[in-house]
């Protein structure tokens, strides 16, 4: 029999041009649910799991014997922004390491990066991929917290309002902040429903 693998195009490698049209397409929140087949044209086997093992891991990336990454998305949280966050950090990973990747590899969102550079690293290029870093530095957003203002730059950014959300949260320390933005929509709803 035909296994998955073997259906699927080998990886040749990812770029951080990639990584940009990929973050771009979570303007439809619904993408998710073809985000797998989306990522098996690269040669990426995406797969959605309950829990990952040890840690409150929230994705885990590694390589197949045929070559192919695999990476495993846990849901822990079922917001758009964390889905996406997760996932471009894992993306970031297979551009930035692409060899280094034998044993997997866990990922924990609330995890201090500060020991791992290669963590800061996949963080950093997760975050590039959304935003544009020099407009990012003043972007309206940092002074205007409107639910509005948030809106409006993500517009500019092509990118869907939740991410921009959660990266001023993460950066403000506030999460309180943008929760309508946030929670407007449900990543498992959207991936678990028919």
């Amino acid at each position: 029999g035909s296994s998955v693998a073997e259906e699927r195009p080998a990886f040749t490698g990812l770029t951080k041009e990639n990584l940009r049209k990929l973050a771009k397409m979570s303007v439809d929140p619904q993408i998710v649910r073809n985000m797998p087949s989306i990522l098996s044209g690269f040669g990426i086997i995406l797969v959605y799991v309950y829990a990952l093992p040890g840690m409150n891991a929230d994705g885990a990336v590694f390589h197949l014997s045929t070559g192919h990454p695999v990476i495993a998305m846990s849901l822990r949280f079922p917001r758009l922004d964390y889905f996406w966050f997760t996932l471009l950090h894992e993306l970031a990973r297979l551009v930035l390491h692409p060899d280094q990747l034998r044993d997997p590899v866990f990922y924990d969102v609330e995890a201090s990066e500060e020991k791992d550079r290669a963590e800061k690293a996949a963080n950093r290029l997760a975050k590039d991929s959304i935003v544009d870093r020099e407009t990012w530095r003043s972007c309206a957003p940092k002074y205007d917290t409107s639910d509005h203002a948030v809106h409006t730059y993500a517009a500019e950014q092509g990118v869907h309002p939740s991410l921009i959300a959660g990266l001023l949260r993460k950066e403000s320390g506030n999460y309180k902040r943008y929760s309508s933005i946030i929670n407007e929509h449900d990543v498992r709803a959207f991936l678990f429903q028919p």
